[in-house]
């Protein structure tokens, strides 16, 4: 074996998708870019014996041994007009593919962001489920750095081709729309998969083609809506380190839109899963973040947002700024906005604040105000939200079951199992769990045995589509 050749293989490498995706809009040949590497090498005074070979090992995931990743990035920056990093070509200074948690690093440029999103979109749901979750403080730096740090100029790009027109940035935001859709019916698990497809080959791509500033504005906020949803979609499939990084991804790119009301509900689900995982400090510091920066909005651009603040006061036991926050959310929601709403945006209604009121309610330990937020909810709600509708109803159960209805209780559980029966989404799998502990009071009734044994297999098979 030649002195200067890469040792064996390394063991189940991942594809550098940022290397691949790099090479791909420089539209060079492995052959063409070894060449260009030891052009590189030679101005620096090094002979390499490097070829295709090589850089075909690269994009599979080896470690570059031979040649230094310094020339790697150098003549991929030189060859696209733009510096690009040792992370941006997805490599460390030995010449290997760093972790998953330089994911979740802030992309402060676009070609930053463009590496970030081909390397998520090659990120494999099996190794994210064998390494370990990064404790939700990781995620603070990113926070704080789109907390603070002005916009950038407007984004543009001079690329060959068709430059990015308001269709293409028309058909993104339809599209999402349209995961959306099969989202609140069949759950995060059924949408993710597609929509990180169409990230991969309807999205990211136009980031990497021609448009001129205020385009690039547009196209990169109907990009981080496209990346904030799959955040939403991969939390629900219980897949919180991967779901994490589309996070960070969408906060970097409203960042560069210049949209702070999506960067905002963006934080503000991160502060959601911080109170899933039993983390409301964090949770605080987040939705803090986000009311910080939304200052200068109207009341019903922040509803979605006080609704948040009031589950994480809930959850720390202090019902007066609960009860507080939950009555800027609903004055929010019934005040009529000045410039028209994002369509994103028209989630955050009359239900959702009113399921989030009943979900305050039951953790503390009202269960009339719990009941009677429920049945708002219901009523609210439109007939799409089914993974909604499953939520509210055990919520319902369990006000109902405190309260001392079992019957009525029973009643709402079976309507959920009925509804919950084809959804994967771990909200749903987590409203069953919580319920069984309210409708235990009345275990000893026939019916609600019955209810509570199917409530456990429904909760069984969830956490099976979840695996």
């Amino acid at each position: 074996m030649s002195r200067n050749a890469d040792p064996r293989p390394d063991h189940e490498p991942t594809p550098n998708i940022q290397l691949s995706g790099l090479l791909d809009e420089a539209k060079l040949s492995n052959m063409a870019f070894a060449r260009e590497v030891r052009a590189i090498a030679a101005h620096h005074g090094h002979t390499l014996a490097c070829d295709h070979n090589h850089v075909r090992r690269w994009r599979e995931g080896h470690a570059s041994r031979a040649v230094p990743p310094q020339f790697i990035a150098e003549a991929l920056s030189r060859r696209l007009g733009r510096g690009l990093s040792l992370s941006d070509v997805g490599m460390d200074s030995q010449g290997r593919i760093p972790s998953a948690q330089g994911m979740l690093e802030f992309a402060s440029s676009p070609a930053e962001i463009l590496a970030a999103g081909h390397a998520l979109c090659g990120q494999s749901e099996s190794l994210d489920r064998a390494q370990p979750t990064a404790p939700l403080t990781v995620l603070a730096p990113a926070v704080l750095r789109w907390l603070v740090v002005p916009p950038p100029n407007a984004p543009a790009r001079h690329q060959p081709g068709r430059p990015v027109t308001s269709g293409d940035i028309d058909r993104v935001r339809s599209t999402m729309g349209a995961f959306d859709q099969i989202d609140r019916r069949s759950g995060g698990v059924v949408a993710r998969l597609p929509a990180v497809e169409f990230l991969r080959v309807g999205v990211i791509p136009l980031l990497g083609a021609h448009y001129t500033g205020p385009t690039g504005r547009e196209l990169f906020s109907a990009a981080a809506q496209c990346a904030y949803g799959i955040a939403r979609y991969t939390f629900d499939a219980d897949l919180p380190g991967l779901a994490s990084r589309y996070a960070v991804l969408a906060l970097s790119m409203a960042h560069q839109a210049d949209d702070q009301l999506l960067g905002a509900y963006v934080v503000g689900l991160l502060a959601e899963q911080a109170l899933l995982a039993d983390a409301p400090q964090i949770a605080l510091t987040y939705v803090s973040a986000a009311l910080t920066a939304t200052g200068d909005h109207g009341p019903r651009a922040r509803a979605g947002l006080h609704a948040v603040e009031a589950r994480v006061h809930a959850q720390l036991d202090n019902p007066v700024p609960a009860r507080a926050a939950t009555a800027k959310a609903e004055r929010g929601v019934g005040k009529p906005s000045g410039p028209p709403d994002p369509a994103w945006l028209e989630h955050y209604d009359h239900g959702l604040v009113a399921q989030s009121a009943a979900q305050c309610a039951l953790a503390l330990g009202n269960a009339a105000g719990a009941r009677r937020r429920a049945e708002q909810a219901l009523a609210a709600i439109p007939a799409d939200r089914v993974r909604d509708s499953v939520v509210i109803r055990l919520q319902l159960a369990a006000a109902l079951a405190l309260q001392g209805n079992p019957e009525e209780a029973c009643e709402q559980a079976e309507a959920a199992l009925l509804q919950a029966d084809g959804i994967q989404s771990s909200a749903v799998t987590a409203a069953l769990r919580r319920v069984v502990g309210d409708l235990q009071h009345h275990a000893g009734s026939p019916r609600m045995a019955a209810v509570i044994s199917r409530v456990a297999k429904a909760t069984s098979r969830q956490q099976t589509t979840m695996m």
